[in-house]
């Protein structure tokens, strides 16, 4: 069933039910639904000021998956590195997805519009991301599905001393830099990523989705961790 809602989504998604889940730009009015989620789902938790610090930097890269009664149901958080020294990449920062809705390729789908905005906007040439190495299933999303390749390894990245795969893919044809230093980039701004002289606005590409797709198990995630708290 196609839905009717004023929310411009950029994906659209049929539950088991036959009701719509819609990937949209997420708002302001979203933030607290995502932290509600991102503490159902993750052990890499984030307080308000942090998601506030995503969006108002970079509120082309923040998507939701909400569903036909208006319910935040999966997210992800991500913004632009700044490091001049660097090539103009996107990282994400956090991805979820509630258990009651597995199976539609919601994960797929927020990866796929944040990657998009990242080169559209601000012409990134890559994007990164952390995954613990324990998780499997996130780690055949990010590999099978979406085409990420392990860059590095993290030592002792997380709080409770788990490492972590530096993980990159690639947006542009031109290949970035195998650069294995170690070191963070947060907080940064006024960088090359600037989305200035880009579109303000994530282009529209909205498409009705077949739910038997979400059959592979690249999409049977409860959630995905991408990075550590504080990243």
């Amino acid at each position: 069933m196609i839905s009717t809602r004023p929310i411009n989504p950029v994906y659209q998604v049929e539950e088991k039910e036959k009701k719509m889940v819609c990937i949209r730009q997420a708002t302001v009015n979203d933030l607290l639904a995502m932290q509600a989620c991102n503490l159902l789902c993750l052990p890499e938790n984030y307080q308000m000021k942090y998601y506030l610090y995503h969006i108002l930097s970079w509120p082309q890269l923040l998507f939701v998956a909400e569903d036909y009664d208006g319910r935040i149901v999966g997210y992800v958080l991500a913004k632009m590195e700044e490091d001049a020294s660097e090539p103009c990449h996107g990282h994400i920062t956090s991805l979820a997805v509630l258990r009651t809705h597995r199976k539609l390729g919601l994960a797929t789908k927020l990866m796929t519009a944040a990657q998009n905005a990242m080169e559209s906007v601000f012409g990134a040439e890559y994007v990164s991301l952390h995954v613990r190495r324990s998780n499997r299933a996130a780690f055949t999303l990010y590999t099978s599905s979406l085409s990420y390749r392990i860059h590095d390894v993290e030592a002792k990245y997380y709080a409770d001393g788990e490492d972590a795969y530096d993980m990159r893919k690639q947006l542009k044809g031109r290949p970035h830099g195998h650069s294995h230093s170690h070191g963070h980039h947060h907080h940064h701004h006024g960088g090359c990523c600037s989305g200035e002289s880009k579109a303000a606005s994530f282009v529209d590409v909205s498409v009705a989705v077949d739910p038997a797709a979400g059959a592979s198990g690249s999409n049977s995630l409860a959630s995905v961790p991408a990075s550590a708290a504080g990243e």
